[in-house]
Formats: structure tokens, C-alpha cells, sequence
């Protein structure tokens, strides 16, 4: 599966987000989509940087490798509270998603740290017409 699959699939099912208003239906990985239809109010668009080679384990062991994850947190309904909300959930899934495997297999690998970046101010985005802020969430994993 690997880390972006089991982030999205860890996102998209979270209960509290869930209960915010966030799930499979408005959250997507931001190469995935051309726009936003004007009747969708609420959405995250995660955004994967380049993979940064981690520490070389023992022979034979499996490479760990970082990858930074910006999440783009945004609301038509003028209104902060689910941004503001969904950021401290998101600060809440980084301290405690270590240890999670990132697939079904061992050899798709775990996560072996999320550190959180923090979250921008509150901004507009006139591309979108939506207010929106930006998490950013740093993980180290290994596997495939």
C-alpha cells in the first residue's frame, strides 16, 4: 500500500474528522484533482513532497526514508471552526501514528515517526473561494 495510501485511508476514516465534517468524499491527494465543484464546502487536499532518503539500517534491513506531507485545509462555509478543529486533530494523528504499519504486508513497511510542522495563519484562497490554513507533517517510515 505504502505511507500516502495509509495516510489518506487513516484520514478518511477518522471518526473526530469524520464527526468535523472530513472524509473519503472531500479529502483528496492534490494530483488528483482538476477542481473543486463550488458545492463542496469543505475539503483537504494532501499534498506529498519529494522522499528524502532516511538512515541506512542494519545489512539487509529495510531503508527508512522522510517524506513531508503539507495538508491543505479549506471551508466555503465561512466559518473557522472546522479548519481550526481539523488542525487539531491532525496535530493529534502525528503524536500518536508511530508504529503503524503502512500496508497489509511487513514489507510494505511502518511508520517509524510523524513530527508535526504546525499550521499556517488563517488565509483566503480566491483560486478556491474558500478560507483555508496549511498543516504540515513530517514522517519518517520505511518499506516500500
Amino acid at each position: 500500500m505504502g505511507l500516502s495510501s495509509h495516510i489518506y485511508d487513516r484520514l478518511s476514516v477518522d471518526g473526530q474528522l469524520n464527526a468535523i465534517g472530513f472524509n473519503a468524499s472531500n479529502i483528496w491527494h492534490t494530483q488528483t484533482v482538476d477542481s473543486i465543484d463550488k458545492g463542496v464546502q469543505l475539503f483537504m487536499l494532501l499534498t506529498w513532497r519529494d522522499r528524502l532518503p532516511g538512515v541506512a539500517g542494519q545489512r539487509g534491513a529495510i531503508r527508512s526514508y522522510e517524506q513531508n506531507l503539507d495538508v491543505f485545509i479549506y471551508s466555503r462555509e465561512k466559518d473557522w471552526t472546522p479548519i481550526r478543529a481539523a488542525c487539531k486533530r491532525l496535530q493529534e494523528i502525528a503524536d500518536e501514528i508511530a508504529g503503524e504499519p503502512t500496508g497489509s504486508d511487513p514489507a510494505d513497511g511502518f511508520i517509524c515517526a510523524a513530527e508535526w510542522g504546525g499550521e499556517t495563519s488563517d488565509s483566503y484562497d480566491e483560486v478556491y473561494e474558500a478560507m483555508s490554513r496549511i498543516a504540515a507533517i513530517t514522517f519518517i517510515a520505511n518499506g516500500e
